[in-house]
């Protein structure tokens, strides 16, 4: 079965489930994966959980739910769950079914969001700049599939036709570990258009970068415009009919207006032209010889594990 772009299926990998301000203590919020309902919430003890987001009993989102404790309290019949999404109390029952679960993501809240991992345990680290200040961007919904917007930095091709981008160097392609592939790219701004003029003046004759994706929907760029930076991580959820959740974070060491503005003023240059593409984008994956870059990330995705939860399954 092919994974890359299949709309039917989810790939094993992190996946943005809220940014951690729209989960406060004692919050729960809803959320979509493909077809799927999440419950994301905060107990008691500032700890953010994603959970299976459709009550055992009869199908309530938990998304609308209560939080007791560290629980979270369906709605409807009140059925509480514990984080490790097995059924803690019914009211009026003092025995508890044993289908009474539902299952619990590994979780985790970094870069200001709370991540999950679609699958049993995390097959690799959720990819990002520990330590620095995450900036998230306005969220967008992408008419495009998640592995698709995923891979567009390792498009060389496009690079040079949409973009009109010239390189100092061939692009590197390079593969850090099976679940990964980079493009290194050295940029010249030759100063032919007015936004390569503009960016000229803050960044110098040439930007860097390295374009690393993870998994099949997570990408960073680790490059540098000038004396500032540029720390940028891509993140996609899938929805519905094929569509892309996505949201972008930039990363500094310090508040700095002026390293932020130079950030901002790179990605746009490097993004600018994309949006409309990929709205009107029905992919076909024919790489020739010169996607070589494509090539290795389709063939990287078509081997991730999928993984769907086993739904109120009996337990072990």
């Amino acid at each position: 079965m092919a994974v890359f772009n299949n709309p039917e299926v989810v790939a094993q990998g992190w996946y943005l489930a809220a940014l951690s301000k729209e989960v406060g203590r004692g919050r729960a919020v809803s959320r979509t994966l493909l077809d799927r309902k999440l419950a994301v919430y905060r107990g008691d003890d500032g700890i953010a959980r994603v959970l299976e987001g459709r009550c055992a009993h009869l199908g309530a989102d938990l998304g609308r739910g209560c939080v007791v404790g560290e629980t979270l309290r369906c709605e409807f019949h009140h059925w509480r769950y514990g984080p490790d999404g097995r059924c803690a109390q019914i009211p009026g029952q003092t025995e508890i079914p044993a289908f009474a679960r539902v299952f619990a993501y590994p979780a985790r809240e970094e870069h200001g969001g709370v991540w999950f991992f679609n699958g049993p345990q995390p097959l690799f680290d959720l990819p990002g700049f520990p330590g620095l200040r995450a900036v998230a961007l306005k969220p967008q919904t992408l008419r495009c599939h998640p592995h698709v917007v995923a891979c567009n930095g390792l498009d060389v091709q496009h690079f040079k036709t949409v973009h009109g981008f010239e390189f100092s160097q061939p692009p590197e392609l390079s593969e850090p570990g099976a679940r990964s592939v980079r493009l290194s790219l050295r940029i010249r701004l030759s100063g032919k258009s007015a936004s390569e003029r503009a960016l000229r003046l803050v960044t110098g004759p040439e930007l860097s970068a390295d374009f690393t994706t993870y998994g099949g929907n997570l990408a960073t760029i680790d490059g540098r415009a000038g004396r500032f930076p540029v720390r940028v991580l891509f993140s996609h959820r899938p929805l519905p009919g094929g569509g892309s959740a996505s949201r972008t974070f930039l990363f500094f060491e310090k508040r700095s207006p002026a390293a932020e503005a130079a950030s901002r003023l790179v990605l746009g240059y490097i993004l600018a032209g994309d949006r409309p593409m990929f709205d009107a984008l029905e992919f076909r994956a024919r790489p020739t010889p010169e996607d070589a870059p494509l090539a290795a990330f389709i063939r990287q995705v078509n081997k991730l594990p999928v993984f769907a939860p086993p739904s109120n399954a009996e337990p072990a």
